[in-house]
Order: C-alpha cells, then sequence, then structure tokens
C-alpha cells in the first residue's frame, strides 16, 4: 500500500476548489480499504472518504489521509420476470448506472438519471430528482465500520432515510464507509410522471427511457457542467416547514412556491427564495450564483472554499432576514 503525499484535492471535487491533502490513497480493492483504516486507526490521522466530488466543499487542507473509494463492478444478485436485484460497488458512476440498468431492462432509477456522483455517494443523503428517491429503490447498503474494520449489511429501514437525509449523514457521519449498495429493479415500467415538467413532454404512450432522456434534458438546462463551471449542483436543500408557517407566507407572498407533503408540513422551493432576494446571478469575485438556476453556487476559477461559504452565508442570511426561514448547505462542507 503506496500513499500520495502532498496531493492537490482540486480535480477531486466538482467545485474546482484548491485544497492538499497530506497523504491520498485511490482504493480499487475492499482490502485495500481495510489497510487504510487500519493505518488511519494506528496513526490517529484525519480522514476524508471521497466518492465523485460532487457533494463536497473544502476550504482547509486535509491534515491525513483523502481517501477516494473506487470500488467498482455490477453484479446480478437475483433476477426474475420481474425484478433483478443487483449488488453495486461504492466506485460505480450514477449516471452509468442508470444507463447500464435501461439497457438491461431494468426500470425504477430513470427519475435519478445525470445526478453526478458515485452508487456509494446516493445513500448518504437519499438523491432524489422529479419525484424519486433512491430509498424507494434500495434494499440495503454494504458498509465496513471506520474504528473496527468490520463488514456490515445494513437494511434500507435502519437508514431512516427521509428528504435529502440519512443516518449517513447524520448519527452515522463518520461511522461507516461504504462499499456497495443494493437495489431492487423492476422488469416492468412503473413511471413516475407526479413531476409536471416531466408530464408535459412525454410522448402519448411513455417509457422509462424516455422519461430518463427528458430528465437529463431538463438537468443540463438547469445545471451548469462542472467540467466548464465548478458546482456542487443545489447547494441548498429546499426547506421544510409547518403548513401554518406556509399560510402566514403566502399571505404576504401570493407566487410562493411550495409543495404540500400531506403530513402538515409544506416544502419551499429554495431556488425561488433566493431569486426573490434578488440573488440570482450575483458574483463575489471568484464565487457567485448561477445566472440561470439561483440554487446553485458556481465557482469561476481561483477562488476558495472559504468564498464560497461566505457567499453561502450571504444568501442564508439574506433570505431569513425576508421570509423568516433557514436554508441548510446541501453538501458536504469540510471547513
Amino acid at each position: 500500500m503506496d500513499w500520495e503525499h502532498n496531493v492537490s484535492l482540486q480535480p477531486y471535487n466538482s467545485l474546482g476548489l484548491p485544497a492538499r491533502a497530506r497523504f491520498f490513497h485511490q482504493a480499487t480493492k475492499e482490502v485495500e480499504l481495510l489497510d487504510d483504516l487500519r493505518k488511519v486507526i494506528k496513526d490517529k490521522l484525519e480522514l476524508l472518504v471521497i466518492g465523485g466530488g460532487s457533494n463536497l466543499v473544502l476550504a482547509r487542507d486535509i491534515d491525513g489521509l483523502a481517501l477516494k473509494v473506487d470500488l467498482k463492478g455490477i453484479e446480478i444478485v437475483e433476477e426474475n420476470e420481474k425484478s433483478a436485484t443487483l449488488r453495486v460497488a461504492a466506485g460505480e458512476p450514477w449516471p452509468e448506472l442508470v444507463k447500464h440498468c435501461l439497457k438491461r431492462g431494468f426500470f425504477g432509477l430513470e427519475n435519478l438519471s445525470d445526478i453526478p456522483g458515485t452508487a456509494g455517494a446516493a445513500p448518504i443523503q437519499n438523491i432524489g430528482a422529479y419525484g424519486a428517491e433512491l430509498s424507494q429503490r434500495l434494499l440495503s447498503v454494504s458498509v465496513i465500520e471506520q474504528t473496527t474494520g468490520s463488514r456490515q449489511e445494513i437494511p434500507a429501514a435502519d437508514c431512516r432515510f427521509s428528504y435529502r437525509q440519512s443516518r449517513f449523514k447524520g448519527l452515522w457521519r463518520d461511522r461507516y464507509l461504504i462499499t456497495a449498495i443494493t437495489l431492487k429493479l423492476t422488469k416492468q415500467p412503473q413511471l413516475c410522471l407526479d413531476h409536471a415538467g416531466i408530464q408535459e413532454a412525454m410522448p402519448t404512450h411513455p417509457g422509462p427511457e424516455d422519461v430518463a432522456r427528458e430528465v437529463c434534458r431538463l438537468r443540463r438546462l438547469k445545471l451548469p457542467d462542472p467540467k466548464l463551471l465548478g458546482n456542487a449542483g443545489s447547494f441548498f436543500t429546499n426547506p421544510v416547514i409547518e403548513a401554518r408557517q406556509a399560510k402566514d407566507m403566502l399571505a404576504e407572498h401570493a407566487n410562493l412556491r411550495m409543495y404540500d407533503l400531506g403530513d402538515g408540513r409544506v416544502k419551499l422551493a429554495a431556488g425561488w427564495l433566493v431569486e426573490q432576494c434578488g440573488l440570482k446571478g450575483i458574483r463575489r469575485g471568484s464565487v457567485g450564483v448561477h445566472k440561470e438556476q439561483a440554487l446553485v453556487l458556481v465557482h469561476h476559477g481561483g477562488g476558495t472554499g472559504r468564498q464560497l461559504l461566505d457567499l453561502a452565508e450571504e444568501i442564508r442570511t439574506t433570505v431569513q432576514a425576508r421570509f423568516g426561514v433557514k436554508l441548510e448547505i446541501e453538501p458536504r462542507v469540510v471547513a
């Protein structure tokens, strides 16, 4: 096992933020992960686990090991005429996984097309888009406990999934290293067309491929390519508030964008809140808010993670002062 020394992490985060790691290792096998964890514990080193780097804000250097999980492989665990169960290694790119499943006739992930990142990162924030969430197709998560090196299989029900949340993002943060996920997909299309933008674009008899194609089109309209303009996708989660508070807000803001969750709570459109504050398209030196999507913060190059977080705080303060709602940052922040 050879660790690289003093490595730039700029190529390993989609925002393109500058940071360096004292040590770096790209692990392609589980045995390498176990060796890495043992050395981290023995030498009492800081550990930063990196997947695709598309949900990461680096505002400082890492005085320890930056460990990139690059395990690959897609295995059919069980298959019958109605469904297929797949075990997907953590390092598999999520967009390519969705394409692979569609090509094989395995359906259920089409609404999650083109979401950047890896399969191993997907359960952490329960990725979701256009009316669907990972938790609807996830059976279990394979993990290694970081302090003991023990392998475990955690049922999806134990992960406490909710909107953009899981135990991996909260109570279990930094406890487990995800090595694979197990999905159950259907061979009989069960299309999710709840999102109005998708409904309007569907042909008379749509299929999963039509949904995937439209989702990709919509995402590319709203989100800049991180290869061209550094970003981490949606920077803030849509706030969930009590319906009574939403009613009061609606009395003051007649065009308030909100979605009734049916349980006495309402989800607000964070991008709308930011845009109403006049912050869409603003720039603060090397960082700014995307001109087409107010929910996306961008790095134009030459900036720092601290500058980006300062901008995020400016946005949060402004939105809270006007609407009384506190925005939460969606990516993982290392500061």
